[in-house]
């Protein structure tokens, strides 16, 4: 995930927290989460198959 989603997603997650995201706001929010996730499973996988490689 870029660091660009990350604010993005940071910042939609404030506006879920206080109501004051848009229907089309929480949409995003959700496909930004499944993407984060998504990454972190990656990231997670991989180095169980590489348990000392750098990152």
């Amino acid at each position: 995930m870029e660091a660009q989603q990350l604010q993005r997603l940071n910042t939609l997650a404030e506006k879920a927290k206080t109501d004051t995201a848009t229907p089309n706001e929480l949409k995003e929010l959700k496909q930004l989460l499944d993407a984060w996730n998504l990454s972190t499973r990656v990231n997670l996988l991989s180095s169980a198959y590489h348990p000392h490689k750098e990152r």
